[in-house]
């Protein structure tokens, strides 16, 4: 074999060697964007169907509503009213039965 043969082998192999891996490169690139475009394609539709499947299955485990400002007030008043009221009726038995028992 010449020193020619050798550099021609030399130059066809890099020259096969680049070209293959643009090509490949390229391959990769088109496979890509074919995939990108088929799920831009389908992406609404999936929207809409993961919104539909949260918004429209009832909830398994629901939770108590929180407690408005409102409730909060009337359920403080209402056992503050219970607890005055309890108290002088408390207060007005001891005193009653206080008076008896004096009398006695």
């Amino acid at each position: 074999m010449s020193a020619a043969g050798s550099a021609v082998g030399t130059c066809v192999l890099w020259t096969w060697a680049f070209c293959s891996q643009v090509l490949l490169v390229n391959i990769l690139i088109a496979m890509m964007t074919e995939t990108y475009e088929k799920v831009k394609k389908n992406a609404d539709n999936e929207w809409r169907y993961n919104y539909t499947l949260v918004t429209r299955t009832p909830n398994p485990h629901p939770s108590a509503s929180p407690i408005t400002l409102s409730q909060t007030l009337t359920l403080t008043l209402t056992l503050t009213l219970t607890l005055t009221l309890a108290l002088t009726l408390t207060l007005a038995l001891a005193l009653t039965l206080g008076t008896r028992a004096s009398s006695w």
